[in-house]
Order: structure tokens, then sequence, then C-alpha cells
């Protein structure tokens, strides 16, 4: 006797698909003689989620004997990720992130002594929320002409970057040679004593060098730079139906 039997078998495979990562919105503030400083900084719409949203927060001081006691990102803490003495040792370049979130932020940093500083925030959407970098990479130099470092990435991720750099009158960076300049602000602009912060970010591939031009080497100085890769976040699962028959 010969039994037949029929149903349907669904199976769920999502596909390996990631989002793509988008830039959102930058704020930045400067302050001189100062312990601690702040700045708000608004999550734009949609793509931008608290599920998808990641917040990279540049810090440069001038005083590397002066250290930093908090990060917070609306009370909570921000996590560090890197960063680099530069300028002979006298001022330091740091890195930090805070995953989530959205709506305006007060986003805070307090220091142990007085400093002159540069504290810049930018959001990212698209960003995985578990693992949302990769490995960071600091430089400084103290030549004149160029800052650059090179980051360990791959196709799909952002590599995102913040240079500080030392200038005298009329003197500028560059970002090359691809990317795009997120933040630029100067401390004394035109003026001796001058300190550019800069911030770009450029499609990840397995090596990406993120490099700023100092446009009149005998007016530049010495610069520090940081570089991290951006994770994405994994896109809608998408799922397949398959009919199997059994016989």
């Amino acid at each position: 006797m010969r039994f037949i039997l029929a149903f349907l078998l669904a199976l769920l495979l999502s596909s390996n698909a990631f989002a793509a990562i988008t830039y959102d919105t930058s704020a930045s503030v400067i302050g001189s003689g100062v312990t601690s400083t702040s700045v708000n900084h608004t999550l734009g719409g949609a793509p931008c989620t608290s599920s998808n949203s990641i917040l990279i927060i540049g810090i440069s001081w001038n005083d590397s004997t002066q250290t930093i006691s908090s990060v917070t990102v609306a009370g909570n803490a921000a996590t560090n990720i890197d960063g680099v003495t530069w300028d002979y040792g006298q001022e330091r370049l740091e890195y930090w992130t805070y995953v989530g979130g959205s709506g305006t932020r007060s986003i805070a940093v307090s220091f142990s002594g007085s400093v002159g500083v540069f504290l810049s925030v930018s959001s990212y959407c698209g960003v995985d929320q578990i693992t949302s970098v990769g490995s960071a990479v600091a430089n400084f130099g103290t030549t004149e002409g160029a800052a650059s470092v090179t980051v360990t990435s791959a196709t799909g991720e952002l590599v995102v970057d913040m240079v500080a750099s030392t200038a005298w009158s009329g003197e500028s960076l560059v970002m090359t040679p691809s990317g795009t300049q997120r933040i630029y602000s100067e401390y004394n602009p035109g003026g001796p004593n001058n300190v550019i912060l800069a911030s770009s970010d450029s499609a990840g591939a397995a090596s990406v060098t993120m490099t700023w031009t100092q446009t009149s080497a005998s007016n530049s100085g010495p610069w520090g730079q940081i570089a991290v890769p951006l994770k994405p976040a994994p896109a809608a699962a998408v799922f397949h139906r398959h009919n199997v028959v059994m016989q």
C-alpha cells in the first residue's frame, strides 16, 4: 500500500545583507580656559533611529597634563576608543563613542584642570549596536606637510577620522585624496597660535588611508590624528519560502 504524504515546509533563511552606513549631523564647540564644556546635538530623522545610530565624539585640548574626568551623553557615560598625544607632547586628541539614543542630547566633557578645548560630535546611522567599531588607529607627526593614518577596514564599513593641527597665519588643511569633510573648525583663524580641528569619512576597504594636506608647509606645524572603521548593522532579514513535497 502506497501512502503519499504532502506537506508544506517553510524554511526561513535570512540573507547576509547589511545596512548602508550614512552620515547624519554634527555639532561642535570651542572652550578657552575651562574645566568643562558641552554641546547639544540632535539626531536627525529617518533612517536614523535609536536602534541604529552612533555618536562619534572628538576632543582635542591644549594641555596633555590635564586628563579627561568624564564624557557623558545626556548624563550617560561614553566610551573611549583611542587617543594620541601630539605637538611635542603638549596637546592631546581623543575619540569617544556612544551607541543608540535619540532626540536632542547634551554631550559634556570635564577635565582635571583648566584647558583650551575643541569638542565635536557627529552622528551616523546604520551602525551595528553590538560591534559598532573596528580597531582604531592613532598617529602624530612633527614634520610639516601632511597628516596621515591607515586603517584596516572592509567593504560596507565607513572609516571616520579626526585630525588636530597647529597652524600659523593663512595655513589650512585639505582632505585628500577622497572622502567627505564633516567638521572644520579653527581656534584663531588667520592668526598666530591657531589650531585646526577637522573630521571626515571615507568608504571602507581592506586598507583605507585618511590624509590631510597642510596647504602652507612654511606655516604648518605638528598634528595628531585618529581614525576608526564603523561596522554596518545587519539589514532586515529577507525570508525565502520553499515548498517541499515528500512522497
